[in-house]
């Protein structure tokens, strides 16, 4: 674990770390932003409080990292040691402080190397709402599993806007695997992709 501030104040007797950034020469709070790193997870923000003792803490007016998902939201929790909680956060896989499409979600439960359980789920290009879905679940497990694939969004001078990867990966075995996706693109329609892979076993 390791913890990056302008100011950490540790309670020894409560176990209690608390980071925040210090002023700069203009008094605005942006110098050594709290940043908390452990394995794969990555936090960051205006003021982070950590329990050694619970494996409990806080991150307020940040952002988190976690299985190549970023969080974004006023009040980020991270409990016992595995499970992150966020109320009114947006998740997307980029990494941008204005990303180009999220999920913004009212509530969002993350457990590591499992899944991501959302309720009130918007899709935003931008800042423009596109659908509103009641509940999704998100995968977040390590390695080769079936799922949903993780949709990217894009443009160029020929498609115009596009958005690529909406569909299903499925690996029932350790031997085949098939894949459905779809691409939408604004000037040149639908496009659907699928494969199928098989491996030989002791031969290919």
């Amino acid at each position: 674990v390791t913890l990056k501030a302008g100011r950490i104040t540790f309670d020894s007797k409560a176990g209690l770390v608390t980071a925040e950034p210090l002023p700069d020469s203009t008094g605005a709070l942006t110098v050594g932003v709290p940043e908390f790193s452990r394995g794969s997870e990555r936090f960051t923000g205006l003021g982070m409080h950590y329990n050694l003792k619970t494996g409990r803490g806080r991150v307020t007016g940040g952002k988190a990292r976690l299985e190549r998902k970023y969080y974004r939201g006023e009040d980020i929790l991270l409990r016992q040691q595995k499970e992150l909680r966020a109320r009114h956060v947006s998740m997307s896989t980029c990494e941008h402080d204005h990303p180009h499409y999220d999920f913004l979600c009212g509530d969002l439960k993350a457990i590591e190397d499992d899944k991501a359980i959302a309720r009130s789920v918007t899709f935003r290009i931008g800042p423009v709402p596109v659908f509103w879905i009641p509940y999704y679940v998100f995968p977040l497990k390590k390695g080769r599993h079936s799922g949903i694939l993780t949709p990217a969004i894009g443009s160029n001078s020929r498609d115009g806007i596009s958005v690529r990867n909406l569909g299903y990966y499925l690996a029932p075995s350790d031997y085949w695997d098939a894949t459905l996706a779809a691409t939408v693109r604004e000037t040149n329609g639908f496009l659907v992709d699928a494969g199928l892979r098989h491996a030989v076993r002791r031969r290919l």
